[in-house]
């Protein structure tokens, strides 16, 4: 079993994608990111629905390594409640063996 998952996010500029995305692969939490927008969120919000732009990243990596990941978003994702999606990848995709052998062992 590898455990793979695909984790969802966003945050407010591009700048913080590409810095996200560079850190997150860097220190081996993430076996790739990637990074789309700007995209629209349009949420209700202190009694209004408000309209703002982010940019979503999408990533894969192993179970072991979500409280360090969640960790590191809780600090750099600039959001005042910082989130995360995580939806489990089936142990017969591609992706889910190539991505328990990039990340290998957790640290």
């Amino acid at each position: 079993m590898t455990d793979c998952v695909q984790i969802v996010t966003t945050v407010r500029t591009q700048e913080d994608a590409y810095e996200l995305a560079h850190a997150l692969t860097g220190a081996r939490l993430a076996s790739s990111v990637d990074v789309l927008g700007p995209v629209v969120s349009i949420r209700y919000r202190d009694g209004v629905v408000k309209e703002t732009r982010h940019w979503l990243l999408t990533m894969e990596s192993v179970a072991a390594r979500l409280p360090a990941i969640e960790e590191y978003l809780s600090v750099h994702q600039g959001h005042d409640v910082p989130h995360m999606e995580v939806t489990p990848i089936p142990d017969d995709a591609r992706v889910a063996r190539w991505t328990a052998r990039l990340l290998g062992p957790p640290n």
